[in-house]
């Protein structure tokens, strides 16, 4: 049975069974930016999100989280925000709760930009 907390997950696999099917925090960790092809992504930043899927990855599953990350090969998602925009994230992107936000708010979508539908 997988763990209840991201923070007790001591493998990939652990954490994809405690994942994927539920809904988590999001917080957007790549390009800032109006015009960026993720900008639609940004504007979803410290939104819900609900993790459908795990995406093609080579992240080895015995890793942890962090030896993941500082290997740079991170689980990759699919999930769907509230308002039914769905897109690919990472896993260092899914958060338990709001105090892992690290990052300013995002501002409010552009209409028309690149990221925008």
């Amino acid at each position: 049975m997988a763990t209840e907390s991201l923070a007790n997950c001591r493998t990939g696999a652990d954490e994809i069974a405690l994942i994927v099917g539920r809904e988590w925090w999001f917080e957007y960790h790549c390009s800032e930016d109006h015009r960026s092809q993720d900008a639609q992504l940004w504007y979803h930043s410290h939104q819900k999100i609900l993790i459908l899927r795990v995406v093609e990855h080579d992240a080895d599953l015995a890793m942890s989280r962090e030896d993941r990350a500082g290997n740079g090969t991170p689980i990759a998602y699919q999930g769907r925000f509230r308002d039914g925009y769905e897109h690919t994230v990472l896993d260092d992107e899914v958060l338990e709760s709001r105090k892992g936000f690290y990052r300013p708010d995002p501002p409010k979508m552009i209409a028309g930009g690149p990221g925008c539908r």
